[in-house]
C-alpha cells in the first residue's frame, strides 16, 4: 500500500505538471518524441520509436489528460522503449483522471472515454499502459508488451487513497483483447477496484479480456502485490468475460485470480471460457507457499451468472481451480473443462481441483459417456529463427485407446519436416504402417499405430509423436490436423469403436527473419579498439582495431549490450531489427577506469592503479591497473581513471 501511495503522489504532482507545461497538444497528429500530452480528440499515430530520455519530469512517453474523449493512438509498429531500470520509473500511455468530487462544483463521473490504444510495442519499461479513476470505452488491441520490469503490462484501476478518497470513480467498459505480453516482471494484466475498500462510488463493471498470447512471465518485481497471476482482478467488479486466452510457461502466477478483500469480493455475472492455462510453476503468492493454479478465487463471491467451462487446464503447479475459501463463496461450478486427463482432475495426469468445486461432468464426458479427450499440440505456439529447428509434440488423451492414426498439415511455404517418429513411452503400438510419413510437398505427416491382441489399452494423455520442423521464410506457419481417427477395440461383430475428438487443438509455429545490428565502440585512452564484446539475444561479436561490430539476430526489438574489461559498460534498449534489414547504432563511447570491474569508477579501482603506478612489461604485477593496455601503469591509465571518477555503468548511448 505504501508503494501504492507513493506512485499515486507522484501520479498527481505530474497531473499538475503536464496541465500546464504540456510537451504537445493537439489532434490527429504523428508523434515522434517522448513526453506527448493529448489534450484533444482525434488519431495519434507513432512516427518514430519513442526512446525513454530519463526525465523526471516526464516519466510517460504519452499522456491522454482528463476531460478528452475519442482517441486513438496507433503505434504503426513502433515502439516505446524504457531503460530497462525498474529503479527509476517509467511508463508507456498514461490515462488519469481526478475529476468527479462531490460536492466539488466539478461534473461528478466525468474523466477520460472512448480511447483506444492499438499496435504499439511497449519494451523495457515498468509498465505499460497504466489508467486510474473514471474511464469509459477504453480498448488496448493488437499490442505487444516485453521485457516489463516492474508494475503491470496493463493496468486499469480505481483509487481511494490521498486526495482521491471521496472520488466517484467509476472503470465501464474495458477491452483488452489479441494483445501479446511476454518475458516481463509483475502482473501482465491488472484490473482492481481499489476505491471499494473506503469508498462505495467507486465501481468496475463490463471488463473483457480475450484472445492474449500472456508467456513467459514472471510475478516477482520489485513493487509486486501480495499475490500474483497473470490476469489479476480484484475487489469484485460486474460483467466480466475472460475467453480464449493463451496463458502458459509463467514462473510465480496463476493464470487467472479473482480476489476479494474488504468487503469487495463480488463478481455479479462472470464468464471465463476457452482459455489454455498451460505450465504456470512457482507461486502465486508473495510468500511462495500457494502454488501457481490455472484459476484462482480467493475470498470472492459469484453472485448472478456464472460460467466457467471449454477451458484447457493443464500441468500447472497447483490446482486447475482453486476455490480458497469455499465457505463464503459457495461451490463453484467448473462444469465441461479439459484437465488433462480422461479421468477428469483427479486423474493421474489431472490437474486438480480444490475444494468447493463442481466438476463434473467434464470433458470428455459428454451426456454422461467417456469420450476422448483430445488432440494437440505441444507447445501450441513456439517461434525460430529462420534456418533453426524446433521441436513439436503431439498429444492424445483417450481412455482404452488401442490404436489411432492422423495426419498433421502444415505450411510448406515457411516449415520443412526435417524428422517424425512415433513416441512409444505411452502407446507402445506394435503396427505402424504410418511412422512419421513426411510428405514435403504436399505438407503433411502421417501417422498410425495400434496395438495388438492381448495388450492393454492405456488411459490418460500421452505424447504419441515427435516433429522436428525447420523454418525456411519468415511469417506464422500454423499446424493442424486432418484424418482423425481414435479407436477401441470392442470386439465381437462391430470388432471396433471410432470416436470423434472432442477437441482438436492446432498449433503454430513463428518463423522470425533475422537481420543485423552493427555499429561502432570506442575504447578511450586506446589506438586499437579490439576486444569489446557487443551482444544481442545469444548472438555476440568482438570489436576488431577499427572498434566495429556485426550481430545478426531476429526480426524484432532487442537489447544491445557492449563490455570490455577494465571499462563501464554500454546498454542501447528498443533496438528494432527487421528482417533481411540492417540496423546502424550511433558509436558509443566506453569510458576507461573500472579496474575491477564492478561497474562504477571508485576509491577501489584507483587504489589498484595506484599500487601499480610506474610499472613496465613484466613487472606488472596486476593487470588490471593497465587500463589503456599499452604494458605500463603510469599518468594515462591514472588520468582515464580520474576523469571519469564516480561514473558508473551503463554510459551513455
Amino acid at each position: 500500500m505504501k508503494c501504492r501511495l507513493l506512485r499515486l503522489a507522484l501520479a498527481l504532482g505530474l497531473v499538475f505538471v503536464w496541465a500546464f507545461v504540456p510537451p504537445v497538444a493537439s489532434g490527429d497528429d504523428t508523434i515522434s518524441a517522448w513526453g506527448y500530452t493529448i489534450t484533444a480528440p482525434g488519431t495519434y499515430t507513432l512516427g518514430a520509436n519513442l526512446v525513454d530520455p530519463n526525465d523526471p519530469a516526464h516519466p510517460y512517453a504519452i499522456v491522454v489528460m482528463p476531460g478528452v474523449s475519442g482517441v486513438v493512438i496507433d503505434g504503426a509498429g513502433f515502439s516505446i522503449v524504457g531503460d530497462g531500470n525498474a529503479a527509476d520509473y517509467e511508463g508507456g500511455i498514461w490515462l488519469p483522471t481526478e475529476d468527479g468530487t462531490v460536492g466539488s462544483g466539478r461534473a461528478v463521473g466525468t474523466g477520460l472515454a472512448h480511447i483506444t490504444i492499438q499496435n504499439v510495442v511497449f519494451d523495457a519499461l515498468d509498465i505499460g499502459v497504466d489508467g486510474y479513476g473514471n474511464l469509459t470505452d477504453v480498448r488496448v488491441e493488437g499490442c505487444t508488451l516485453q521485457n516489463l520490469t516492474d508494475w503491470s503490462g496493463i493496468e486499469f484501476r480505481t483509487e481511494s487513497t490521498g486526495g482521491l478518497a471521496l472520488l466517484q470513480q467509476t472503470i465501464d467498459g474495458v477491452v483488452i483483447q489479441n494483445n501479446e505480453i511476454k518475458n516481463s516482471l509483475g502482473i501482465p494484466v491488472k484490473l482492481a477496484n481499489y476505491g471499494f475498500t473506503t469508498n462505495p462510488l467507486t465501481a468496475m463493471r463490463n471488463l473483457t479480456v480475450a484472445g492474449n498470447r500472456i508467456h513467459d512471465c514472471d510475478g516477482t518485481a520489485p513493487h509486486e502485490e501480495t499475490s500474483h497471476a497473470a490476469v489479476w482482478l480484484r475487489y469484485g467488479a460486474t460483467d466480466v468475460v475472460i475467453r480464449d486466452n493463451l496463458i502458459y510457461g509463467n514462473a510465480d502466477l496463476s493464470a487467472i485470480w479473482l480476489g476479494g478483500g474488504g468487503g469487495g469480493g463480488a463478481y455479479t455475472n462472470l464468464t471465463i471460457q476457452g482459455n489454455r492455462c498451460e505450465g504456470q510453476s512457482g507461486f502465486w503468492d508473495k510468500a511462495g507457499t500457494k502454488p501457481a493454479d490455472g484459476l484462482t478465487l480467493d475470498g470472492i463471491t459469484l453472485p448472478g451468472t456464472v460460467s466457467i467451462q471449454d477451458n484447457h487446464f493443464l500441468g500447472n503447479n497447483g490446482y486447475g481451480v482453486n476455490n480458497t475459501t469455499p465457505g463464503a463463496t459457495g461451490t463453484v461450478v467448473a462444469e465441461y473443462n479439459w484437465w488433462g486427463d480422461v479421468a477428469g482432475p483427479t486423474g493421474a495426469n489431472g490437474d486438480g481441483v480444490s475444494s468447493g468445486v463442481d466438476y463434473d461432468p467434464w470433458h470428455p464426458v459428454v451426456g454422461g459417456v467417456q469420450q476422448n479427450g483430445g488432440i494437440g499440440f505441444m507447445p501450441a505456439a513456439s517461434a525460430i529463427r529462420v534456418g533453426n529447428s524446433v521441436v513439436v509434440d503431439v498429444f492424445i488423451a483417450a481412455d482404452g485407446m488401442f490404436g489411432f492414426q492422423f495426419i498433421v498439415d502444415y505450411d510448406t511455404t515457411r516449415l520443412t519436416a526435417t524428422s517424425a517418429t512415433l513416441v512409444t513411452d505411452w502407446f507402445d503400438g506394435e503396427f505402424s504402417p504410418w511412422n512419421g510419413v513426411i510428405d514435403d510437398v504436399a505438407g503433411t505427416v502421417k501417422f498410425a499405430s495400434s496395438l495388438s491382441d492381448g495388450d492393454t489399452p492405456p488411459n490418460g494423455m500421452g505424447v504419441v509423436a515427435r516433429i522436428t520442423f525447420r523454418g525456411d521464410a519468415a511469417g506464422v506457419a500454423a499446424l493442424s490436423f486432418s484424418n482423425v481417427k481414435l479407436v477401441r477395440f470392442v470386439g465381437g461383430e462391430q470388432g471396433t469403436e471410432v470416436i470423434t475428438p472432442v477437441g482438436e487443438f492446432d498449433g503454430s509455429i513463428t518463423v522470425l527473419g533475422e537481420g543485423t545490428i552493427a555499429g561502432t565502440v570506442r575504447l578511450q585512452g586506446r589506438a586499437s579498439h579490439a576486444g569489446a564484446v557487443a551482444a544481442a539475444d545469444g548472438d555476440s561479436d568482438i570489436t576488431v582495431a577499427a572498434g566495429t561490430y556485426s550481430l545478426t539476430v531476429p526480426e524484432g526489438t532487442w537489447t544491445v549490450t557492449v563490455e570490455m574489461a577494465r571499462y563501464l559498460d554500454a546498454v542501447k534498449t528498443g533496438v528494432v531489427v527487421t528482417a533481411g534489414g540492417t540496423t546502424n547504432l550511433a558509436q558509443v563511447v566506453l569510458e576507461g577506469g573500472d579496474a575491477n570491474d564492478d561497474d562504477v569508477i571508485d576509491i577501489l579501482d584507483a587504489g589498484i592503479i595506484g599500487g601499480q603506478f610506474g610499472k613496465v612489461g613484466a613487472g606488472i604485477t596486476d593487470p588490471r591497473a593497465d587500463i589503456n593496455a599499452d604494458d605500463e601503469v603510469d599518468i594515462l591509465d591514472l588520468v582515464l581513471m580520474g576523469g571519469n571518477y564516480g561514473d558508473t555503468s551503463p554510459v551513455a548511448w
